[in-house]
């Protein structure tokens, strides 16, 4: 069984989190590890359990989610289950209970019962829970789940945000009085042993000793006191991992290519970078961030379809040589807005990528009105005008 639990509370120090999920991550990942009651699932089984309210855990793309609610002045989660991605994504559907806190684990462990009774097992692609949630329907699965844990409250409302794609970059108050916690970009997801030492160093020397990792792949620094955050942030190791990363470097992600993954037949991470430092350059004027996200192959590990623009990457013959291309989707975000981006028709060879992405990211900001995202003009507008800036470059 692969189990995958995510929690994204930094131990409740997020001004705006309903409540601390410290302990409920640790009470669901311990009761599922090693327990061999679930140690034959289908497939893996994803939980993603957060109080943020800007969707820090990427609820709709999980098998199973917890995110803040609040009914009748009590703070407790609503729930989605049944999404992924890879070649058929799916968006998680909405469960119609309130949960308390106490509920959390027993409604995850009966959705991995069903999951473990009743999943597909015959063919390795049709083996997540997102194919039976489908075909089941929602109400039959709910039905299920109360079956298993007694009845549940429903109702509430969802306490929801604009999406800020889990990054926590630059300086932000704490909820403690007095502390703040700093995030800083790790360029590619990577960062040096060394590095990583000196930035302890900062959580102790600065702080109480404390760093998280987030889901985007950085770093943030917690228990900052504010009269030592101005000497914290004039450190140089600032200048390789930075506070506020460009609108396009810092908000791109990839998955690990070829250099470790035999699915993935082209580099992926170098490449993005390339990308996205020239269209720092090139947009400078740029005010808002446009996510780019590149994956090495169909299964999608980079989620290129919750990106404004996402890039899937293959080989082709072109002109007589063997060389990356690249299918492209626009318009995708999850958070209370959440929809997959849309494909666009035909490959863009690897020497006319940059070009094809900039004449893209300039239709955006020829057609945006007042302050749009890249993905809400995308949504405005008619996807043939997309697939008409794309066609000169496609092979």
């Amino acid at each position: 069984m692969r189990f995958w639990c995510a929690g994204t509370s930094f131990f409740h120090v997020h001004p705006e989190e309903l409540l601390d999920t410290t302990q409920l991550v640790e009470e669901t990942y311990r009761f599922f590890l090693g327990n061999r009651d679930f140690s034959n699932l289908p497939r893996k089984f994803k939980v993603s359990i957060s109080a943020n309210p800007h969707d820090a855990g990427f609820a709709r793309i999980n098998d199973l989610a917890f995110v803040p609610a609040r009914r009748a002045g009590e703070a407790g989660f609503h729930a989605y289950v049944g999404g992924g991605l890879s070649a058929e994504p799916y968006l998680a559907q909405k469960l119609p209970f309130f949960l308390r806190a106490a509920e959390v684990l027993p409604v995850a462990k009966a959705v991995a019962t069903i999951f473990r009774d009743e999943g597909y097992r015959e063919k390795r692609n049709h083996c997540r829970l997102k194919y039976l949630v489908a075909d089941l329907g929602i109400e039959a699965v709910a039905a299920r789940i109360t079956a298993q844990t007694g009845p549940l409250l429903t109702g509430g409302e969802e306490i929801t945000a604009p999406w800020h794609y889990g990054r926590f970059y630059g300086v932000h108050a704490q909820k403690q009085a007095g502390l703040s916690y700093v995030g800083l970009h790790l360029p590619q997801g990577h960062i040096e042993a060394s590095d990583l030492r000196i930035l302890a160093g900062f959580a102790r020397t600065y702080g109480q000793g404390r760093l998280r990792t987030t889901n985007s792949q950085n770093l943030i620094l917690l228990d900052i006191p504010q009269e030592r955050v101005d000497d914290l942030c004039q450190e140089a190791i600032f200048k390789r991992y930075p506070l506020q990363p460009g609108l396009f470097s810092g908000y791109a992600s990839s998955c690990t290519g070829n250099a470790y993954c035999n699915f993935a037949p082209i580099e992926t991470k170098n490449r993005l970078q390339e990308l996205t430092r020239a269209l720092d350059a090139a947009f400078p004027q740029l005010d808002v961030p446009v996510r780019i996200n590149l994956t090495g192959c169909s299964h999608s590990c980079a989620q290129p379809q919750v990106a404004d623009i996402g890039l899937t990457g293959g080989r082709a013959k072109v002109d007589g040589e063997v060389t990356p291309v690249y299918a492209v989707q626009v318009g995708g975000a999850l958070g209370r807005e959440a929809a997959y981006a849309r494909p666009l028709t035909g490959k863009v060879a690897d020497a006319k990528l940059p070009a094809a992405l900039k004449a893209l990211v300039a239709h955006y900001l020829a057609r945006r009105q007042d302050g749009e995202a890249f993905y809400e003009t995308v949504r405005r507008t008619p996807l043939a005008d997309w697939q008409a800036v794309l066609a000169p470059y496609l092979i």
